[in-house]
């Protein structure tokens, strides 16, 4: 193989990595909640609790959690701020 092959090919590549990646920052949320802290271990297999229910007024003053839920109230994101 030739350089421009290899070139082609490791961008063809990371162009199809990104755009097989899903971005949710953007989509639209049922509802979300804030919290101070959370509770156990954090992990994707298993379910994350918030702790401390603060207000949206609130979390723009204080370091935070945001969890973010669709319309079946299944979680969508954590983001912590």
């Amino acid at each position: 193989m030739n350089i421009k092959t290899i070139v082609i090919l490791i961008f063809s590549v990371h162009f199809l990595v990104l755009l097989s990646c899903s971005d949710n920052r953007n989509t639209k949320s049922a509802k979300t909640e804030y919290y101070s802290k959370i509770a156990g271990i954090i992990s994707p297999n298993l379910n994350c609790l918030g702790r401390g229910k603060i207000s949206e007024k609130e979390a723009q003053l204080l370091k935070h959690y945001q969890f973010k839920y669709d319309t079946d109230g299944k979680l969508n994101s954590i983001q912590f701020f």
